[in-house]
């Protein structure tokens, strides 16, 4: 079974002196909520206008639903939504005419499926209400719900929140996780925010100086974990399982042991502890935030909230 809607190679974009994407290489899958994290001028906003075909790369494929997007542009967009930095519309008419407007861009797009999205975003009491008295968050929720129009698999969002209030950010989060589970939609979300891909993401990909630097899962679904063994005879564990197979790492910390270990063995070792009577107080997964992640990969180097 296909699985994946969206696969980048090498791509690359320069602009004059500045080479702005420099080879970059992912893989999304259909299901995904996928975090693509970096400062503000890490070549993000290049790389998804790249993918939308807004801009022309000079090297690289982009391959969206097994469609190229040099070869069957349509095809390969047809089921993809996109909002690129902060929506714009016309001021002077409703939420709902600006919408009835863009379906003019889709064949099978209907008045139904304005009235649809419209819900879907929360904004049926606001919809005929002029967009100029429109707050922040309902202008990005306007967004949404255009990019919803043609029924995407796959929707591509450049700074979802940017400008809300705590508030608002919370409403897209919780919108974009519901989307995601309840339509089955595959978000591709192009951010400087940690804690916003900490929240609704699965995997991550960090981009630096234009160049993906890592690519990894956020949910505890690996072979290999750390956990922690809280206890006061922290040499005497240390001794017994140092050279226990499936234990990759270990380290004394101040109040017990670190162990990376394969995830099958975790039992077994809580069963070692048990019957050499050592004194344990509890063991624990040992979960390393994005944040230290994020700056360990990039020295911490830069400004990312």
């Amino acid at each position: 079974m296909f699985n994946e809607i969206l696969k980048i190679d090498n791509l690359r974009k320069r602009f004059g002196n500045v080479e702005a994407v420099k080879d970059v290489n992912l893989k999304i899958n259909k299901g995904d909520v996928f975090g693509f994290l970096g400062p503000n001028g890490a070549g993000k906003s290049t790389t998804i206008r790249m993918i939308l075909g807004l801009v022309k790369p000079d090297n690289g494929n982009v391959v969206i639903n097994g469609y190229n997007l040099k070869d069957d542009y349509k095809k390969a967009l047809n089921k993809v939504g996109a909002m690129v930095e902060t929506p714009s519309f016309y001021e002077y008419m409703t939420g709902y005419e600006n919408l009835k407007l863009t379906t003019n861009l889709f064949k099978n797009v209907k008045h139904v499926d304005v009235l649809k999205v419209i819900k879907i975003v929360g904004l049926k009491q606001k919809a005929n209400e002029k967009v100029k008295g429109y707050s922040v968050g309902m202008k990005q929720r306007l967004g949404i719900a255009r990019a919803l129009l043609n029924n995407p698999e796959l929707i591509i969002l450049d700074e979802p929140t940017s400008g809300l209030d705590p508030q608002g950010k919370k409403e897209i989060r919780k919108l974009i996780t519901n989307l995601s589970e309840s339509k089955n939609i595959t978000f591709f979300i192009c951010t400087h925010l940690l804690n916003e891909v900490e929240q609704i993401c699965n995997r991550v990909a960090i981009l630096q100086e234009g160049q993906i630097i890592s690519n990894r899962l956020l949910t505890e679904d690996n072979d290999e974990k750390w956990i922690k063994i809280y206890t006061n005879q922290k040499e005497e564990v240390n001794k017994l399982l140092k050279d226990y197979d499936g234990v990759y790492n270990i380290k004394i910390s101040d109040n017990g042991v670190e162990i990376n270990i394969e995830s099958n063995n975790i039992e077994e070792v809580n069963t070692l502890l048990f019957t050499k009577n050592l004194k344990i107080k509890y063991i624990v997964p040992k979960v390393e935030s994005l944040e230290n992640y994020y700056f360990n990969e990039t020295g911490g180097k830069f400004d990312v909230i």
